[in-house]
């Protein structure tokens, strides 16, 4: 315990204060009070494991850095973690300090981190992990066994593929036009190949395109393919695939959704004035229409129904000539019943 000293007095800013305080002084004793600050008690060390890191079954790439983590219970009860690391099948070790990552487990564990970088193609690291405490030091080893990390391009993972898109935009793709779809994959050099697979009966059949190497873009390897034109109105559902030499099949089908265009028809959009109305009042419904081939001549209806039953509809008559368009409005006076909808 550490004593802290506080002197006790009083003060008045006038004469006569000063007179009695000096009166004061030379009769009265001076209070000393004394405080003793107890250090706080250091937190025990009691487990430490859950130690991963972000290779693919025991493989990473050249082009990857290797991450490692590992966690420590309770919440500061280690004061430091290291990685204990060969390159050599342990002939000579090296040591990496680990760095604060925050907590998990509902904020009951720490979790420490490091970077360990990149290592060259065929190096094994070999390593375990010290997680240091005021009690104890534990180490945290692969079920007994140090851990291993092989560095491969054939066998690593394509962990990422993404970027998906269309030139032209979604939106942008007119009846019997080309239009490309590009895709990225991560680490670079992982992916020898990539396919995109496409349906445009929703699903029931598909095809194949193979996917051509189209540089790189902010460090992940690019690719497109060129898909023919589709007739207006064609909804095109599609997936991407990758591979890496050793033949593993990696995906991007959209969180399992597949992605999806559709080509332009002469309907580009049907949509309202607004997306609330009061009982009674009128709603603007608009018909957007744009034509990219021949003149069209023809009827526009819309229907409008509350489940199965049709309360109203329009028609009118439009004449379209190439690369033009229009935008029809019909109004529609909403009925008076409240809260439903159509």
């Amino acid at each position: 315990m550490q004593p802290v000293a506080f002197l006790a007095g009083c003060a008045r800013d006038d004469a006569i204060g000063m007179k009695r305080m000096r009166r004061f002084a030379q009769y009265s004793a001076v209070l000393l009070f004394v405080i003793l600050v107890e250090p706080a008690l250091a937190v025990d060390l009691d487990w430490a494991g859950h130690s991963r890191n972000n290779s693919y079954n025991g493989f990473i790439a050249p082009s990857q850095e290797l991450q490692i983590v590992v966690e420590s219970h309770p919440v500061d009860g280690a004061t430091a973690a290291n990685i204990a690391y060969s390159t050599d099948n342990g002939a000579t070790w090296h040591a990496r300090s680990m760095g604060d990552n925050g907590t998990v487990n509902y904020g009951s564990n720490d979790r420490w981190h490091a970077n360990m970088g990149m290592f060259a193609e065929g190096a094994t690291i070999r390593y375990a992990v010290e997680v240091i405490g005021p009690n104890q030091t534990l180490w945290v080893k692969d079920g007994g066994s140090d851990f291993h990390v092989t560095v491969s391009n054939a066998a690593s993972a394509v962990a990422w593929i993404g970027n998906t898109r269309t030139y032209p935009d979604y939106g942008s793709v007119d009846p019997n036009t080309a239009f490309w779809i590009d895709t990225e994959t991560w680490p670079p050099g992982v992916a020898v190949s990539a396919t995109l697979g496409y349906s445009t009966n929703d699903g029931v059949s598909w095809a194949e395109a193979a996917m051509t190497t189209n540089g790189q873009s902010n460090g992940h390897d690019a690719w497109h393919v060129q898909l023919p034109g589709f007739p207006a109105g064609t909804t095109v559902r599609y997936y991407i695939r990758a591979e890496n030499e050793n033949g593993t099949r990696f995906w991007d089908s959209n969180t399992g959704s597949d992605y999806r265009l559709r080509v332009n028809s002469l309907i580009r959009d049907v949509y309202t004035d607004k997306g609330r109305l009061f009982p009674g009042h009128t709603a603007n419904i608009r018909v957007k229409l744009y034509n990219t081939e021949s003149e069209v001549s023809g009827t526009v209806t819309v229907r409008v129904k509350r489940l199965t039953t049709e309360v109203a509809s329009f028609t009118t008559h439009v004449t379209l000539p190439p690369w033009s368009g229009q935008t029809i409005t019909f109004p529609w006076v909403t009925p008076a019943d409240d809260f439903r909808g159509y």
